[in-house]
């Protein structure tokens, strides 16, 4: 019975030996790649699950991501007012500097009251922010005394100048 030997009578590495070798080597390189990009997109799960990170914040709106004390927000589903912000505002515009829906922002903002807005602020952060809260994308999309009013509305001491209501 013949072994076959990993060195080739030349002295180089047996072709076979080498071919296999070669094959084990991918398999490895693929088998830890494999890996990182489960553990990374593991880790973007919980991550998602926890709430926009860049968001948390400890002001007196309480934390606008991360994780959410669902206390005020519970008889108040903030989906669709967080929803039709984002529409509002998203970049799929037909028009070239007119892409932000004003009328729509104040619509869905003025029939809510001050704690439903700082709900909708939390799941707009939390949801739809894509990195940046829903005050970045407020002074994205708005300025002067646009911007003011969209500010204004999550300032439950803040008294809206009438010209707004």
């Amino acid at each position: 019975m013949q072994v076959n030997n990993p060195i080739s009578p030349q002295g180089g590495i047996n072709p076979r030996t080498k071919a296999y070798l070669q094959i084990g080597l991918i398999i490895g390189v693929v088998y830890v790649v494999y890996k990182v990009i489960k553990k990374e997109v593991e880790k973007q799960k919980i991550l998602r699950e926890m709430g926009n990170m860049n968001t948390i914040t400890n002001n007196e709106l309480g934390n606008s991501g991360g994780i959410v004390l669902q206390t005020q927000c519970q008889a108040f589903n903030p989906a669709p007012a967080a929803e039709a912000l984002r529409d509002a505002m998203e970049d799929n515009c037909a028009y070239i500097f007119t892409c932000t829906d004003e009328d729509k922002i104040w619509n869905t903002l003025e029939g809510l009251d001050c704690d439903q807005r700082k709900c909708v602020r939390q799941y707009f952060n939390m949801h739809y922010g894509d990195g940046e809260t829903l005050f970045q994308w407020f002074e994205g999309d708005l300025s002067g005394s646009d911007l003011a009013r969209a500010k204004g509305y999550f300032d439950c001491d803040y008294v809206m100048p009438e010209e707004y209501l």
